[in-house]
Parts: structure tokens; C-alpha cells; sequence
């Protein structure tokens, strides 16, 4: 995955977007990945469902998958993609 073609849309669909915010909706199948993309600012990530995301970093190296569980508010801030495991 190239970082020079990481794109700024981090979801399939935007929700909302102001000068304060910008609200994607993101939803995943089971090893479904959008690709890489990079976020412009902080981000939080809120889970609905159960399931294990695991990033894969702009260097390649993924990051352990995590379990999560519904209802989870995570933070992040980086240039990844994003891999389902178990939505």
C-alpha cells in the first residue's frame, strides 16, 4: 500500500462536515479494507459491534489486531489502513 495514494476519505460515506468536524460512516465486512487513507486531524472511532480492526501502517508493519467490543470510543491519529477481523 502506497502512502502517496492515501486518500483523505476515510469512510464510504460522509455524514456530517463543518469547520469543527467531518463524520464518516465506515462499515466493514469480515477482511474488507477500504485501502489506505490519511486523516487530517484527529480522529475518534466509534465501534458498534463486536470485532478485531487491525491497521496496516504507512511502512507496511501492521499493527496487532485488538479486540473491540461494541460501544468502544478509541483515538487516532494516522496515516493506516484499515482491515476488518470479525464485523
Amino acid at each position: 500500500m502506497s502512502v502517496a495514494n492515501a486518500t483523505t476519505d476515510a469512510g464510504s460515506k460522509s455524514l456530517l462536515e463543518n469547520e469543527h468536524i467531518k463524520t464518516w460512516d465506515l462499515r466493514l465486512a469480515p477482511d474488507e479494507a477500504p485501502g489506505m487513507h490519511r486523516l487530517q486531524s484527529k480522529c475518534a472511532l466509534f465501534v458498534i459491534g463486536d470485532g478485531r480492526p487491525q491497521s496496516v501502517k504507512e511502512d507496511g508493519s501492521t499493527r496487532s489486531a485488538t479486540a473491540v467490543v461494541d460501544r468502544t470510543v478509541a483515538y487516532r491519529d494516522a496515516v493506516r489502513a484499515r482491515l476488518s477481523k470479525g464485523w
